[in-house]
């Protein structure tokens, strides 16, 4: 059967010795050597200290009962237990620093303070920053979460803003107002154009979309009738305006059209005579 070996705490104190462990000092703070000390009360002399304690900053003093003996040699590792603090300093080479909590580096947070009830769990933090410039404030965080979207559960667009609109009013939208398509003509003929009744519905208007432009023979239709005559020909219109008259037999050209208007007859109930307006344009 394997045996566990605890050490025992002389062993445990020896081996700390061992390495750099100190005698306990009552404070780290002082610059002012103490009016009444006791033989044995050990002190780490503060910073710009005075009297029996100047040049000795840093260093540990201790009262003897008649002056005060400074030891041992500073070393980078020394180590100390300062009872007014109940923590541990470690020299690190040029001052007496925490191992761990606040003053043990930057960006380590003290735990009296985001750990108060010593669960090993942060109690709180003003912000947080993944260091790779992701980073975001409590207040920040809070409006997220209270914004967050679940599925199946909104009731509103843009709620609390300007342009808030609840399910129930989308959907009447959609409803009413914003129809999907248009609503399909029972009965009509496939080629044929479509237009409006007086309600404003489609219907089928009848007419063929074959009629009104013949791409086998170049024409327009007479969109009045639906019917194959009164054509006009795509070749006799000139930027939309038509060049000539053709009811199938006869053609009628714009000049000949207006050659006869000019030269129209009329009658003329003063002289109880036919006359023409431009009797010098007529060529018989």
């Amino acid at each position: 059967m394997a045996v566990k070996r605890v050490p025992t705490t002389s062993k445990v104190v020896s081996m700390l010795n061992e390495r750099g462990l100190l005698e306990p000092v009552l404070d780290k703070d002082l610059s002012t050597p103490p009016s009444s000390p006791s033989t044995g009360d050990r002190y780490i002399v503060g910073a710009s200290a005075t009297g029996d304690w100047s040049g000795h900053d840093n260093e540990i003093a201790e009262w003897n009962g008649s002056s005060w003996d400074f030891g041992p040699t500073l070393t980078e590792g020394l180590v100390v237990y300062v009872k007014d603090e109940n923590d541990l300093y470690v020299y690190d080479g040029s001052s007496w620093i925490k191992p761990y909590g606040e003053g043990a580096g930057a960006g380590d947070m003290l735990k009296s303070v985001y750990d108060t009830d010593d669960d090993g769990i942060v109690d709180k933090a003003e912000s947080i920053d993944d260091g790779a410039g992701n980073s975001a404030t409590a207040a920040e965080i809070k409006d997220a979460v209270d914004k967050k979207h679940s599925q199946n559960t909104d009731t509103y667009l843009d709620q609390g803003g300007a342009n808030e609109v609840s399910a129930s009013e989308l959907r009447t939208a959609l409803d009413t107002t914003i129809p999907s398509k248009a609503d399909k003509v029972s009965g009509a003929t496939d080629g044929n154009l479509a237009s409006l009744d007086s309600n404003g519905n489609l219907q089928d208007s009848g007419i063929a979309a074959s009629n009104i432009f013949d791409t086998s023979s170049d024409t327009l239709d007479d969109i009045g009738d639906g019917s194959t005559y009164g054509k006009v020909k795509l070749s006799e219109l000139n930027n939309g305006t038509v060049t000539q008259l053709n009811d199938g037999t006869n053609t009628v050209t714009a000049a000949q059209g207006k050659k006869a208007y000019d030269t129209r007859a009329q009658y003329d109930a003063s002289t109880d005579e036919i006359v023409f307006v431009d009797p010098d344009s007529y060529s018989g």
